[in-house]
């Protein structure tokens, strides 16, 4: 009986073997997937949540949080914040009058995401990335109908290209 076990793993193997490895380009690419938002009620912090899908021809995406040196490190030499400490950057957007404007946050939405390859090995990933973010101060109001763009960034500094979404935006529900 084990040789037979060990027939099914080899072929399995071999057939495993015959399907090629995706080819993607070494820089990120993304599409956007969902928005939403959780209303944790008073004094208490809301959550927004983002999903993009991506595909990486290296898979050299994520930052572990152990890696706080150059060039991942938080504050540049100046004491301004290095852009190269964050790998996603997300930016909210409030239709107001019909057009689309910033929405202005005491503090960045931008964020780190784990590593997500963590064999470190050079191969093609795709797969789907939840960022959510945590604020108590939420500077919109139930109705409003809102956008993120967002951009990643791996870990040889390549930009993702830039997704905005949802396309018909995404209303604010009435506090649950």
């Amino acid at each position: 009986m084990k040789n037979t076990d060990l027939l099914i793993v080899a072929l399995i193997l071999a057939l495993a073997g015959c399907y090629p490895k995706p080819d993607f380009p070494d820089t990120p690419e993304i599409a956007f997937k969902d928005l939403y938002i959780k209303y944790s009620g008073p004094n208490a912090d809301d959550t927004l949540s983002f999903v993009v899908s991506f595909k990486d021809g290296n898979g050299d995406l994520g930052i572990s949080d152990t890696e706080t040196g150059p060039p991942y490190n938080r504050y540049n030499p100046d004491s301004t914040i290095n852009p190269y400490y964050y790998n996603i950057y997300v930016d909210l957007f409030v239709k107001r009058g019909g057009e689309y404007e910033a929405v202005p946050f005491a503090f960045p939405l931008h964020g780190r995401f784990p590593r997500i390859n963590e064999s470190g090995e050079n191969t093609p990933l795709e797969g789907i990335i939840r960022y959510k973010y945590k604020t108590s101060f939420f500077p919109l109001d139930p109705g409003d109908t809102i956008q993120a763009e967002i951009t990643i960034r791996d870990r040889e500094l390549h930009l993702s290209n830039t997704v905005r979404g949802p396309e018909n935006g995404y209303v604010i529900p009435e506090d649950e």
